[in-house]
């Protein structure tokens, strides 16, 4: 009698693998997301949204890896929002991480003046000028030992204007007199400038000390910001008291301004930086740049 043999089982279903995604993965993603905002704050917004479209290339390769195509929609929805969420988040302090790394700039560049002033007991002239009165060199140029710049000092010619063969060749970016929001990066351009003219602190090639700022150090204006000066910092020349706007960040001609949103930075006769708003009057700009007007 021959037996009868059972029918064949089905094999079971090989049940689903749950979602793998373990500490290295989260680590790599969070590293790639870092990476990214770095990228953001050093090279742009369009390093970042390529550093964005590799990260969610990549956790669509590890899902589809996974054999979840399942959620290969809902992972790829989850990593655009986390970007989404993230760009305002590095974005953000761009603006006052820049504001930051100006006031330090002045600080230092106002700080220089004064030790400038400490050895030779007075401020550098706004120019040193040729036998026929002509400008030749800046008081940037003139301070370069105090912002510990003395081999560019060294280096630099004053038998030959600011703009000759040999001190052309030295006409590099300075970070230090550069403002980080300002658009003039990489073209040895200077974001700090005097106001010179009659009345200031800076009255051509003459001179003054600390005594001759009667209205009060902290009343007096040193140096402001100038948003895309086009002045070298080697250029013997600055921001002329008589010709520009009395106001900040002015809508038309040169005048003190920054790429920071309402606002421009200066620094006084006694050491310190402030902030000047958009709404200062005229009349309160006006007065802080004259040392003697009683004002």
């Amino acid at each position: 009698m021959n037996a009868t043999l059972p029918p064949e089982l089905p094999e079971p279903a090989t049940p689903a693998r749950p979602w793998q995604f373990s500490l290295r993965h989260l680590l790599a993603v969070m590293a790639a997301v870092c990476v990214a905002g770095a990228a953001y704050q050093w090279l742009g917004i369009a390093v970042f949204l390529l550093f964005g479209v590799i990260l969610v290339v990549a956790i669509v390769a590890f899902v589809i890896s996974q054999n979840r195509t399942g959620e290969l929609l809902v992972a790829a929805i989850a990593i655009l929002a986390v970007l989404a969420l993230i760009l305002p988040a590095v974005q953000s302090p761009r603006g006052p991480s820049w504001r930051g790394t100006c006031h330090i700039n002045l600080k230092q560049i106002v700080l220089a003046l004064h030790n400038y002033h400490d050895v030779y007991h007075r401020f550098p002239p706004a120019y040193v000028a040729d036998a026929n009165g002509k400008p030749m060199h800046s008081w940037r140029v003139l301070i370069l030992p105090f912002l510990e710049q003395k081999p560019l000092y060294d280096a630099y010619r004053f038998d030959e204007p600011w703009d000759g063969p040999n001190n052309s060749q030295l006409a590099g970016d300075l970070k230090i007199l550069m403002c980080p929001a300002d658009g003039t990066r990489g073209k040895g351009q200077t974001s700090y400038v005097a106001v010179v003219g009659p009345g200031t602190a800076w009255p051509g090639t003459k001179r003054i000390d600390m005594a001759d700022i009667k209205d009060g150090t902290n009343n007096t204006i040193l140096i402001v910001e100038v948003h895309n000066s086009g002045i070298s910092w080697m250029e013997p020349r600055d921001l002329d008291a008589s010709q520009m706007p009395l106001a900040i960040n002015p809508k038309t001609g040169l005048g003190i301004s920054s790429g920071h949103p309402g606002c421009a930075q200066a620094a006084r006769a006694d050491g310190s930086v402030f902030v000047l708003d958009e709404k200062t009057p005229p009349a309160t700009i006006r007065a802080m740049l004259t040392i003697a007007g009683r004002d």
